[in-house]
């Protein structure tokens, strides 16, 4: 939702809230619905869920896998049990779920941090997801798994 429509919405529960009360029964009725909606209205703007899918024009077999959290890690395959990383913030931060995001480390690998470190700047544009207005992304493997990386490996998009 853009933000100026998020803010329209707030503003208006607002004036429902700051209006002198006619009846004060009725005012006690609707207060609890006001801040249900308004609790909806704000989880519905926070963020866009998606499923994120790898693919590459250089190695075929990463083509299908998704973006998944294991440990501290921000991994691609096949996720199995492990929650994926689906849902974009309005702020620009990757979230798995609750409060872990995708955070880009010094090493150059995406990991799992808390919000005071999450990594700003993803977006979806043109049916692409991007980082930092870029939409390539690189893996390495690392066992038999593949992690995220900002550079070296192999060049991938996430759809």
């Amino acid at each position: 939702m853009f933000p100026e429509i998020k803010f329209s919405i707030v503003f208006s529960f607002s004036i429902i809230l700051l209006r002198p009360p006619h009846n004060a029964q009725t005012e006690m009725n609707v207060l609890p619905v006001v801040f249900v909606l308004a609790s909806i209205a704000g989880v519905i703007a926070d963020s866009t869920v998606f499923r994120p899918i790898v693919r590459s024009l250089t190695d075929n077999k990463l083509n299908g896998l998704t973006v998944y959290a294991s440990g501290d890690a921000v991994l691609v395959g096949n996720g199995g049990d492990h929650p994926t990383l689906s849902h974009l913030n309005d702020c620009g931060a990757f979230a798995v779920d609750g409060n872990d995001y995708a955070g880009d480390g010094e090493s150059g690998f995406f990991a799992i941090a808390d919000a005071t470190s999450a990594a700003f700047g993803f977006a979806i544009r043109g049916g692409k997801l991007t980082y930092k207005n870029n939409n390539e992304f690189y893996v390495v493997q690392k066992g038999s798994g593949y992690r995220l990386s900002i550079r070296g490996g192999t060049k991938i998009t996430i759809n």
